[in-house]
């Protein structure tokens, strides 16, 4: 069993629906050896197309199960194989990033550029050239029906995310943020 999944808001922007259509796809693709592989889908998340994702995967007999959001995002990851991010934008590509640090081959758009500065083609895992259903499909089987290739895309990841931060060192931005903010807001109180 291989399991696809997302973690991240129910919305526009991160294209719920063609996660759906491309799920249903991939259920009628069979592998090099003419198996149909063995697949489940899981999105965890909320938001304004819930009601929509859960409707067009029944449709389409997708079988996408829909969770609601949860503290519980390691756990969910460590029960993917697959990480599927189709966000049009994400400039800090959060969820991309602990995802690679769980050691998920990736598959992303190549035109969202916080996830395009992290995902190397064909090393963490897949970039697509469009927001296509079968470039998407097309793209999943081949993770689907290759388990070293998802290993090893996940184990780049990994090693790619140990390597690039520590915890000092996003501590260390996030206090940089904070106290920039800090002064800018405090030099108005006081100036004006």
């Amino acid at each position: 069993m291989v399991t696809i999944g997302f973690v991240g808001r129910l919305t526009q922007q991160k294209q719920p629906l063609l996660f759906v259509r491309a799920a249903s796809t991939l259920r009628s693709m069979k592998c090099h050896e003419n198996r149909a592989p063995r697949l489940r889908f899981v999105m965890v998340g909320s938001g304004t197309l819930t009601d929509e994702v859960v409707s067009l995967s029944e449709e389409l007999n997708a079988d996408v199960r829909v969770f609601q959001s949860t503290s519980e995002v390691p756990q969910v990851l460590k029960s993917l194989d697959i990480f599927l991010h189709l966000s049009v934008w994400d400039t800090a590509a959060y969820g991309v990033r602990e995802a690679m640090a769980m050691r998920l081959p990736i598959v992303a758009l190549r035109s969202n550029v916080g996830v395009a500065s992290y995902v190397e083609t064909e090393v963490e895992g897949i970039l697509l050239e469009n927001d296509n259903v079968n470039t998407t499909s097309s793209a999943l089987l081949r993770l689907v029906c290759n388990e070293t290739l998802r290993e090893s895309m996940g184990h780049s990841g990994r090693v790619k995310m140990l390597n690039s931060s520590s915890k000092g060192d996003f501590a260390s931005r996030h206090v940089d943020i904070y106290v920039k903010s800090w002064l800018e807001r405090n030099e108005k109180l006081f100036v004006g």
